[in-house]
């Protein structure tokens, strides 16, 4: 029952990868290429914490090569998200104020949906990957660098 459950679920991680991976935004990578300059130079330059960007490329070149094309890994690119989000947030606040208030139930609705239907995927994705394809444990699980090791990462990631 459990294995003919879960194998609606093959390959649909992959897809979503592959998809996220084909995304290419040049504004925005030249815009990170650019803030990871700055904030080196910034950090080396002006806060003297050469010692701290050492640490941070020490660690990620010790990264998996597995891994390497995962969203997020770079800290540069996280800042920069949070700065923006930061940003978007005071910005909206203000400009808000101006507006009446909108009606976003609907939205909400929507939202809230969807969010609850891919942390069910996520959730049932990942009992597949633990339990019916892997047999893993709670403790003493053996790194598994191939593609069928790799994909409780994708789902989580």
């Amino acid at each position: 029952m459990a294995d003919s459950f879960f194998q609606n679920f093959d390959g649909i991680s992959e897809k979503m990868i592959a998809t996220v991976s084909a995304i290419d935004i040049p504004f925005l990578n030249t815009v990170s290429v650019q803030f990871e300059k700055a904030a080196r130079g910034f950090l080396i330059d002006t806060a003297k914490q050469g010692a701290l960007v050492a640490k941070v490329d020490s660690a990620l070149s010790q990264g998996s090569p597995n891994t390497r094309g995962f969203p997020l890994l770079n800290p540069y690119d996280v800042v920069l998200i949070a700065i923006g989000y930061l940003l978007i947030v005071a910005f909206g606040r203000l400009i808000m104020t101006m507006f009446n208030p909108l009606p976003v139930r609907l939205i909400q609705i929507v939202h809230n949906t969807v969010l609850m239907c891919l942390s069910a995927y996520m959730v049932l994705e990942t009992i597949n990957q633990a339990f019916v394809q892997n047999s893993y444990k709670i403790f003493g699980n053996d790194l598994d660098n191939t593609s069928k090791g790799l994909g409780m990462a994708r789902i989580v990631w």
